[in-house]
């Protein structure tokens, strides 16, 4: 089972790294094929699809909760505060890419407002939230289920 989210957050890091090249670069013709305005529905739903997983996942090792209360009912859960600092224990390297990834999403709409139309911000926020999945089932993933799961 390790395999299968291994190669699925694999393939989420290659997806960011397409739409990472897609942000920036419109000469070659697949990448210019990829700014199309046709293209972001599309986009959107692969960006789904890899992101999805990530959410249920994390949610259901009890690191998305409500101020800390138990995800699963009748289960007596630490907080997701507690749950994160001891995954930080465990992955330190974590904690600088779930902060990095929410804060460049801030930082691609605002380079957006400033910079207009020299980069696609839908592929930069797809390869954002690409990047965090793919990193999340690759590196952090197993160590998280053998802590939490």
């Amino acid at each position: 089972m390790t395999n299968m989210f291994s190669l699925f957050g694999t393939l989420a890091l290659l997806y960011s790294a397409v739409m990472t090249f897609s942000t920036f670069d419109e000469t070659h013709a697949l990448l210019r094929m990829l700014n199309s305005e046709n293209a972001n529905v599309i986009l959107f739903f692969m960006a789904g699809f890899f992101f999805l997983p990530f959410v249920i996942t994390l949610t259901q090792l009890g690191l998305n909760g409500d101020q800390g209360k138990s995800l699963v009912e009748g289960e007596s859960s630490l907080d997701s505060i507690e749950r994160h600092k001891r995954l930080a224990e465990h992955c330190p390297s974590w904690q600088y890419v779930w902060k990095g990834s929410i804060t460049s999403i801030g930082v691609i709409w605002i380079a957006f407002m400033i910079f207009g139309n020299r980069f696609n911000p839908v592929c930069a926020f797809f390869a954002a939230i690409s990047f965090l999945s793919g990193y999340w089932f690759v590196f952090v993933y197993p160590t998280a289920s053998k802590l939490f799961g």
